[in-house]
């Protein structure tokens, strides 16, 4: 302010006179502007109030009652100064220098009297460049104060006395103090974009040098979840297939897992929703005995003979018995539950629509299993109460193809572990079939896995409390590629046989089954000599249901052929026939045994 600032007068003025600027202080006259000396003495007839700013004594041609007021000058010095009014020269003694009902206001960096409208209504006093008006309380000149960096902090300053004090104190490691303009400073990180990693949003951002998150790199998602590769790298991941996820649907069903980074509801009615291969341990198929041309052949066949290495010769069957295999309980009333002590998975022991220790008990009081569509089959295991539990979904084509027993000519079915099965239609799975309108089955009858229309078939349910994804890696082994399923413990060759090379290149070769379980016993790739042809179980396991011609995951197993692959899995005594697996479509069926078949052959890993 120029001259001096007077911090607290307190005056209210009726008709009295004004104030007047005179050798650095606020005087006050009791009629206008006039000549008049220093210290308040009078001049040409005008009554002066002042004060000696050092022995603060009234000089003025009255003596009257002082209002005692600090003052501070323009240099900044507080003074024992006190400035009074005369009461005799002016009645009111008040608190403000605006008169009645009227008030200060800062406009235009200086300090006004105005009325109760906020109008201004006449000047008090002017702030200087170093200062600002201050709307208070109380309206005043102040000191300008900005920010500016100091031995890399941030320090307040005052124009009128300068470094006041510490606002920030800058991390010399990860930031420093930098002046954005003559007013502000601020702390800012070394480096804006020092690491992409994951936020608490679960995105992907960055993050400052000291550790801040910053911008928005990249959205996750549900089944896509950020994961930090390193302290400076992060990603949005693909979980593992089959992890539960929440997916809202019409009709909504409460099954709901990740299948490609994508939250899918198996049996949405599209190729899209259907499980990639099984999530859980394979089973044996079954088979315990060996099979040619003749019929059963009782011992197998020794290493070398015709037909050695076929199904019954490798595998779990081996060394265990049907019994081994399944536990039936019955906790609650006439509700069975199977549990298969090789997969994992609970089932519903009676086919829908039956009852009982032995699932003779119907519910609709007809004889039998009952029948439903597609969609009424998904719709009733989604809602299914049996045995105490509540989370039963119908079984992908994989889980419900893994009870059927490949080795009895009555039926493919363990009938103690599941009594009254039915084997003259298919049983329902969640998988989408190629094409529209229809679904994939089993037929217990034999074994085969169908893709039929949507309109009729029988029910069993399933249940599992884990899952457990199991991908398929290709790798390459002294030189030659192979892919390698870790839940199973499975080695299998990278490409069809007579096919060469990390893209496969060539045409597969076809040849009948015996020579096709000669091939793969008589193979040396990548090391390993102890090769065989897979059962039917494991070849399906490498079929995936969300693709078509070929119905195989073509990063895994390029170029394969889209046509039947052979499995070491004899049919029945006498029939001359043997499993396959169709590359085309995914379906299980048989062919005689002289027909000419690609092949792809497998190993277990130690």
């Amino acid at each position: 302010m120029k001259k001096v600032v007077v911090i607290i007068v307190v005056l209210i003025v009726a008709g009295c006179g004004n104030f007047t600027d005179f050798d650095g202080y606020k005087w006050y006259t009791d009629t206008g502007s006039s000549t008049f000396s220093e210290y308040g003495t009078e001049s040409n007839g005008i009554e002066v109030v002042g004060i000696d700013s050092n022995s603060g004594t009234d000089t003025s041609i009255d003596t009257d009652t002082l209002i005692e007021i600090d003052t501070l000058t323009s240099g900044g010095t507080d003074t024992e100064s006190i400035v009074g009014i005369s009461t005799d020269s002016c009645s009111d003694t008040g608190t403000n220098l605006c008169e009645d009902e009227e008030y200060h206001v800062c406009l235009d960096n200086a300090v006004w009297c105005a009325d109760v409208t906020g109008a201004p209504l006449f000047l008090l006093w002017e702030c200087d460049t170093t200062e600002h008006c201050d709307a208070g309380p109380p309206v005043q000149c102040a000191c300008n104060k900005y920010n500016q960096c100091n031995e890399g902090d941030v320090w307040q300053y005052s124009a009128c006395k300068g470094i006041e004090k510490l606002i920030k104190n800058c991390d010399g490691t990860c930031e420093k103090c930098l002046n954005l303009d003559e007013k502000n400073a601020q702390c800012l990180p070394v480096e804006a974009n020092a690491s992409r990693q994951c936020a608490d949003d679960g995105n992907v951002h960055w993050f400052d040098s000291c550790g801040i998150e910053g911008e928005l790199i990249k959205t996750c998602g549900v089944c896509v979840v950020c994961t930090n590769l390193d302290d400076q790298d992060a990603d949005c991941v693909f979980v593992p297939d089959f992890t539960e996820c929440d997916l809202i649907t019409s009709p909504d069903r409460a099954y709901d897992i990740c299948i490609d980074g994508i939250c899918r509801s198996p049996g949405c009615g599209t190729a899209d929703c259907n499980v990639p291969g099984p999530y859980f341990p394979l089973a044996d198929s079954g088979q315990r005995e060996c099979f040619s041309v003749s019929g059963v052949l009782n011992p197998c066949p020794s290493d070398g003979m015709d037909y050695f290495g076929q199904d019954a010769q490798y595998g779990w069957d081996i060394s265990h018995s049907d019994l081994d295999r399944f536990s039936r309980t019955l906790d609650v009333l006439d509700e069975p539950i199977v549990k298969d002590n090789v997969t994992g998975l609970a089932w519903q022991g009676c086919s829908g629509g039956l009852g009982g220790n032995l699932c003779v008990v119907d519910d609709d009081g007809v004889p039998g299993a009952s029948s439903y569509t597609w969609e009424g089959a998904l719709k009733y295991c989604d809602k299914l109460e049996w045995g105490g539990h509540s989370d039963w979904r119908l079984p992908d084509s994989y889980a419900l193809q893994s009870i059927v027993n490949y080795n009895n000519s009555d039926g493919a079915v363990y009938g103690a572990a599941f009594p009254a099965t039915a084997t003259d239609k298919y049983y329902w799975s969640s998988s989408f079939g190629s094409g529209q309108n229809n679904a994939r089955g089993v037929l217990f009858s034999s074994g085969r896995v169908v893709i039929s229309d949507i309109s009729d078939g029988y029910v069993r349910c399933v249940r599992s409390d884990l899952s457990t994804p199991r991908p398929l890696v290709p790798i390459t082994v002294s030189g030659d590629t192979v892919v390698v399923d870790q839940l199973n413990s499975l080695m299998w060759q990278g490409c069809s046989a007579g096919q060469d090379g990390a893209d496969c290149s060539g045409d597969a070769s076809k040849m009948h089954w015996s020579a096709a379980l000669e091939y793969c016993e008589t193979l040396a790739l990548g090391g390993y000599e102890d090769w065989r042809l897979p059962n039917v179980m494991e070849l399906g396991s490498i079929a995936n249901g969300r693709f078509d011609s070929p119905a195989v995951d073509k990063t895994v197993f390029p170029f394969t052929d889209t046509y039947f692959y052979w499995s070491s899995s004899a049919v029945d005594p006498g029939t001359t026939m043997a499993w396959t697996e169709n590359f085309q479509n995914g379906s299980v069926v048989f062919y005689p045994i002289f027909q000419s078949f690609p092949v792809r052959c497998v190993r277990n890993e130690q």
